[in-house]
């Protein structure tokens, strides 16, 4: 595996890099999204959390299940109405 680079690495676009975390626990499922900055620093950018389902004892029994939970942590989040 790569090691990771302490510089900021921007794509043709300009964008750096996300990078996800995924905590899927027995009663929850956690996410957390960032990006690189250029100080190496890492920036986070959003964060959420969702009951699980289809995990027990720390162990997935039921991926259909499991998986569920991970759509609506990757959708972005609303903006609230004015």
């Amino acid at each position: 595996m790569p090691a990771l680079s302490s510089r900021r690495q921007e794509d043709a676009d300009g964008f750096a890099p996300t990078v996800v975390g995924l905590e899927i626990g027995t009663t929850k499922t956690v996410a957390l999204v960032g990006e690189m900055r250029e100080d190496g620093n890492m920036m986070i950018t959003g964060i959420g959390e969702h009951q699980s389902t289809g995990v027990r004892k720390g162990e997935i029994i039921d991926l259909e299940n499991a998986l569920c939970v991970l759509e609506p942590l990757c959708r972005p989040p609303k903006k609230a109405a004015r």
